[in-house]
């Protein structure tokens, strides 16, 4: 239901009953992840802020697969291949992320 409606609101809603009972120290150690989307990212705002908001490369990978097959029409084998590039051990992602831990250090 809740992902049905996909409102800030809706979210929000639901999400405060869970700030409700954290403590503002938890909730600014609380690392939340989602894909984009524009309405969760926002009630995530509303009632965590302070929180630290990553993207969850599951939700991305989903959401380009979707993307690649309903909106390009990419098939699958050259889909499977492109989700490998970026998003697998050896992909884009993960690559940057090694890069960017070597630039923090």
């Amino acid at each position: 239901m809740l992902h049905q409606t996909s409102t800030t609101k809706a979210y929000s809603s639901f999400l405060q009953d869970i700030a409700d009972n954290l403590s503002d120290t938890e909730i600014s150690n609380l690392t939340i992840g989602s894909d984009k989307e524009l309405a969760f990212k926002g009630a995530i705002r509303r009632c965590f802020n302070g929180c630290t908001h990553v993207l969850c490369t599951r939700h991305l990978k989903e959401n380009t697969n979707r993307y690649l097959e309903n909106i390009v029409g990419v098939p699958k084998s050259d889909r499977n291949t492109i989700l490998e590039a970026i998003y697998e051990q050896n992909g884009l992602l993960e690559k940057n992320r090694h890069r960017h831990i070597e630039l923090q250090a």
